[in-house]
């Protein structure tokens, strides 16, 4: 349904929705309307033809914001650019741009916080939340658009008067800021190629080697066996951090349903390579059917927290107790896990065969105790020429 009249308010309040959209045009400027939905919704339109004779349809915008007057000066506006040889389509386009880059970053984080980093993983999320402050504090009110590489740079200086490491700011532009500037290009907030991360210096961390060697090993398993605690299950926990290998955060939260005793493996739902199982040795079978007399009901977790239903979310008092106890003061809690890899390289396990035991995305990462392997490659490069 099409009709034609000198569009006017009284005309337009008049117009009925029907069962499909139809437009109304102006007798007075050739291609101004009106077009209305089946919901009673009313915008203005303008149809013309450009340079190349193709036809274009802009919309105005919606009839009440804008008034007729106002929808027809915007068409003598339009008009009067075409004349002139102005490409309108590419006109709107730079504006639309414009005003998407000019967004706070504040602004564009909510949307990349939605968008994106809403699929990430809660504890992810959870581990980032100081340098996410940080980073708001800083660039909360720049425009997403115009912020430099020297931004990023002086954001270094601004950390470091907050005596925040240089490792912290790697991880907010690394981990962070890069992703959020390249998405920022994917939506139309920023200019193609413009990521100001792009070349920054990544801050290497020192790896640091304090494995325990057989005499460490021997004094932690006789202290675990002797010492008394309040909550057992915190011993259990450090026995098992080493014969396992599996990250703390991720052994806290281990439920029953996850140990599978038949066919000796724990099964993990969520890790950084995804769904995996991993084997359970006689030692760590041991320590899971001690830990199990203290289970708690309606309790799925093999470490429960302090109140119903929750996991364990700190034993370190009673790790350096131990610690202490079996005179290696030197050693962190994540050196267990390092342990567990020095021990299986010592005993002739692969440097593939730990990568997958330890849960390493890439077994580059797990190239760090390659110089252990070193024994074991000399002992069978001895029995090639030996």
């Amino acid at each position: 349904m099409t009709q034609n009249k000198l569009l006017n308010k009284k005309y337009i309040d008049s117009l009925k929705p029907q069962d499909k959209d139809y437009c109304v045009w102006d007798l007075a400027i050739t291609g101004f309307g009106c077009k209305v939905t089946p919901k009673g919704r009313k915008v203005f339109l303008y149809l013309y033809r450009n340079a190349d004779k193709k036809k274009v349809r802009l919309t105005l915008g919606k009839y009440g914001p804008i008034t007729v007057e106002m929808a027809r000066a915007k068409v003598r506006s339009i008009i009067s650019k075409i004349n002139d040889g102005v490409d309108i389509q590419q006109e709107k386009q730079q504006a639309q741009t414009k005003a998407k880059t000019s967004i706070l970053f504040k602004d564009f984080w909510d949307v990349f916080e939605r968008k994106h980093r809403a699929t990430n993983k809660k504890t992810t999320v959870n581990k980032s939340r100081s340098r996410v402050s940080y980073i708001l504090d800083y660039f909360g009110k720049m425009p997403v658009g115009d912020i430099q590489r020297t931004d990023m740079l002086d954001f270094e200086k601004y950390l470091e008067k907050k005596n925040v490491g240089i490792s912290v700011f790697t991880k907010c532009w690394k981990e962070l800021l890069s992703p959020a500037f390249n998405h920022a290009e994917l939506w139309g907030y920023r200019e193609e190629n413009t990521n100001p991360c792009k070349k920054l210096s990544r801050y290497k961390s020192k790896a640091i080697e304090n494995y325990l060697d057989d005499s460490d090993l021997a004094r932690l398993e006789h202290v675990l066996a002797d010492i008394d605690c309040q909550y057992p299950q915190n011993k259990a926990l450090i026995a098992l951090s080493f014969y396992t290998g599996i990250r703390q955060g991720q052994l806290k939260s281990i439920r029953w349903d996850q140990v599978d005793f038949k066919h000796k493996i724990m099964i993990f739902d969520q890790t950084k390579t995804g769904r995996n199982a991993l084997p359970i040795n006689p030692k760590a079978e041991e320590w899971f059917q001690w830990v199990q007399q203290f289970q708690q009901p309606n309790n799925p977790y093999v470490f429960p927290g302090k109140f119903a239903g929750t996991h364990m979310q700190s034993s370190q008092s009673l790790w350096l107790k131990v610690r202490k106890l079996a005179k290696i003061e030197n050693k962190r809690w994540h050196d267990l896990r390092h342990s567990f890899a020095s021990f299986a390289l010592k005993n002739g396990v692969d440097l593939y065969t730990v990568s997958k035991l330890l849960g390493h995305k890439n077994i580059t990462t797990t190239t760090r105790y390659a110089h252990l392997e070193l024994d074991a490659l000399k002992a069978a490069s001895n029995k090639v020429f030996g």
